[in-house]
């Protein structure tokens, strides 16, 4: 056999390694690192229903070559679902095979992946697998606590700005995050296993697919999936020239689905029927074992790091050590798994957002119970759409379901609290909050704890108009069809009057539509409802500031130190207005505590300005140079500096930061 050149960053390997590549080539694991240890892919396609898979459904209204292909070299689990039908919560549970009641986040507010828990990149990490991740949406955002142990984490959602820049901000076309993950894969040599994972937001709405797919797709949602089955193409072809496709362990799978009508919900977070929690899941092994499997029973995300790490053929001892999920690769092996405890399913965000109840379930073999004021059961097999309810008439399997739920919950929220490290962190940083509102997710970030106690609470699915009201107003708004926004708004507030959401949804959209008395009314009556969302609080603060009115403004922020010390915002903000009303010392005092929380170029500059007035210029000095470092391309910086300079007596400095000044801000001096 002649061997081809072999290069590793620009450099010819030497013939033992050629030898060891030989060997890899004849066990069929062509390209795998020098210890023999296989790649692991991730691809997660969000908002992606398993009907709208070809390889799950044979009348799926959308074609998915690459997808098919893949299910055909591996394991499709036809019965995969996931735990909350919300992009966070999900991946959160994919990360650490946790279920929400233990890793806590159970929303898309007011929620952060603690540092403690440990995540499937940490564990890769720490077995010399180099890990990069790159994902399409702000709500993946690393401030969320994802990041943890991926070497590269590319969410291009950091830098600062976000304000008017549009409703896209928050997500990013799948077409430039493929791009990047391709081009960290070419970076790869064959020195050292790596683990990729590539996040894809284009299913999620808006549906705006791009031709040809829009044009032959059955509807803008299915011309999406076609468009993300064409992106996952791209990166299978690119390990395949890298020859790392055959031994790769590469996964595919959904967080969860899309409602499209179904039970009324036209898009997801709301139910936990199988429209959003059913997700396809493939799993293509090395070397193409399995291949062809289909397994039938039930599994959850919770599932796939275990899977993923007995595939890759980690010790145990160095897995991590609260898993709640369990390997699935009996099933692959086409043998039986024996006894499985039911799959948890919940949705927090009707109790959360709204103060109704909140949906919890189980899949418990062919049956799924959905807990709610009036409970439902459904057989999954005979009625997969699940428009029988079957509770009343089987009561007896729905109270045992019921049963093992209360059982369930009551574990692992114990086995949280006796875990120290599982204190809540409710705050949300306001700049991904705000992102998170550009791309549709709307709410309080002052979530409710979720008790075992619904009585008196509303059963979400006499609320499902209330929603759907809100969701029209919210897209409405997107688009900057004000009259309409409010309109619809207004309606769902009539439906639903108690519902914080709508409040606070009513209050921002009434904002930005430039209807001042209205929007301060609404954002009075959403902080009455919910005193503790400083997301609310601090945008109200803010409006006021705009419009001139210091004094209540002042207080607000003031309300939010008493809970949140550490809030970057509401310190900075108090600088702006302490400066502006010429109390300089107090201007300087807030403005530094807000330093000292976080870096930031604008507070640095402001304090600068406010040491000038007090004629502190060394430290002036020091402040705006801090500024200049953390944006050096700042008009205002330069220009400040170049006052500054001017007062020291210092010409040559202060000319050179003036013209620089005035090169980046063009004809504006």
């Amino acid at each position: 056999m002649e061997l081809p050149a072999i290069e590793s960053r620009g450099r010819i390997i030497t013939k033992a390694l050629c030898l060891s590549a030989l060997l890899c080539l004849l066990h069929g694991s062509a390209a795998l690192a020098e210890d023999g240890r296989p790649p692991l892919v991730l691809i997660t396609i969000d908002t992606l229903r398993a009907d709208h898979v070809s390889a799950f459904h044979s009348e799926s209204p959308v074609q998915t070559p690459v997808m098919d292909a893949l299910a055909a070299d591996g394991v499709a689990y036809l019965r995969a679902f996931t735990t909350n039908p919300l992009t966070f919560p999900a991946h959160a549970s994919l990360m650490t095979s946790q279920w929400p009641i233990q890793h806590g986040v159970r929303d898309f507010t007011g929620y952060r992946l603690e540092d403690e828990v440990l995540t499937l990149a940490e564990v890769l990490s720490g077995r010399g697998y180099r890990t990069a991740a790159f994902v399409s949406a702000a709500v993946l955002d690393h401030r969320t606590g994802m990041a943890q142990g991926f070497d590269i984490y590319d969410d291009e959602f950091a830098g600062e700005g976000f304000l008017g820049q549009g409703n896209r901000v928050a997500e990013r076309p799948g077409r430039q995050t493929l791009d990047r993950a391709l081009q960290w894969l070419q970076e790869q040599s064959s020195q050292q296993p790596f683990f990729l994972w590539l996040h894809l937001f284009e299913p999620h709405d808006p549906y705006e697919p791009p031709q040809p797919y829009r044009s032959r797709a059955s509807s803008p949602y299915a011309g999406e999936v076609a468009y993300s089955d064409a992106l996952t193409g791209e990166l299978v072809e690119a390990l395949r020239a890298k020859k790392l496709y055959r031994p790769a362990l590469i996964s595919m799978l959904s967080d969860h689905g899309e409602g499209l009508g179904e039970h009324g919900e036209s898009r997801h977070g709301f139910f936990i029927y199988q429209s959003t929690m059913h997700v396809p899941w493939i799993l293509k092994f090395p070397s193409n074992r399995h291949a062809g499997a289909r397994p039938t029973e039930p599994v959850s995300l919770v599932d796939a790091l275990p899977t993923f790490l007995q595939a890759l053929e980690v010790e145990r001892r160095h897995w991590p050590p609260h898993l709640q999920g369990r390997s699935r690769l009996r099933q692959a092996m086409g043998q039986d798994s024996g006894r499985l405890e039911p799959l948890y399913l919940e949705s927090l965000t009707p109790l959360n957002q709204f103060g109704w109840s909140d949906l919890r379930g189980l899949v418990s073999g062919r049956y799924k119970l959905i807990e709610a004021p009036r409970p439902e059961l459904y057989d999954l097999l005979q009625d997969p759409r699940e428009r029988h309810n079957l509770f009343e008439q089987e009561g007896a399997r729905g109270r045992r379901l019921q049963d093992a739920l209360r059982e369930f919950e009551a574990r692992y929220a114990a086995a949280r609290n006796e875990d120290a490290s599982a204190d809540p962190q409710p705050e949300m940083d306001a700049e991904l909050q705000e992102r998170l509102r550009s791309i549709g997710y709307v709410g309080t970030a002052a979530p409710a704890t979720s008790g075992l106690s619904r009585e008196g609470l509303a059963d979400p699915k006499d609320k499902i108009e209330a929603y759907e009201k809100l969701q029209a107003g919210v897209e409405a708004a997107r688009q900057r069809r004000w009259t309409e926004a409010l309109a619809l708004l207004q309606r769902a507030h009539e439906s639903a009057p108690e519902a914080p959401a709508i409040l606070s949804s009513l209050a921002l959209t009434s904002r930005d539509a430039g209807r001042a008395q209205e929007a301060l009314k609404w954002f009075r009556q959403a902080l009455e409802a919910v005193p503790d969302d400083h997301y609310l609080r601090l945008q109200m603060a803010q409006y006021l500031l705009r419009l001139r009115q210091d004094d209540e403004a002042r207080l607000q922020f003031e309300a939010i130190l008493q809970t949140r010390p550490r809030h970057f915002l509401a310190h900075f903000n108090l600088g702006v207005h302490h400066a502006r009303s010429g109390d300089f010392e107090t201007a300087a005092r807030y403005l530094s505590q807000a330093l000292d929380i976080r870096d930031d170029a604008e507070a640095a500059r402001m304090l600068g300005l406010c040491q000038i007035q007090l004629k502190r210029l060394p430290e002036a000095e020091a402040s705006l140079l801090t500024a200049l470092e953390l944006a050096p391309e700042n008009p205002a910086v330069h220009a400040n500096l170049a006052s500054l300079y001017s007062a020291l007596g210092d010409s040559e400095k202060a000319l050179q930061h003036q013209r620089k000044a005035r090169s980046l801000a063009g004809k504006n001096p």
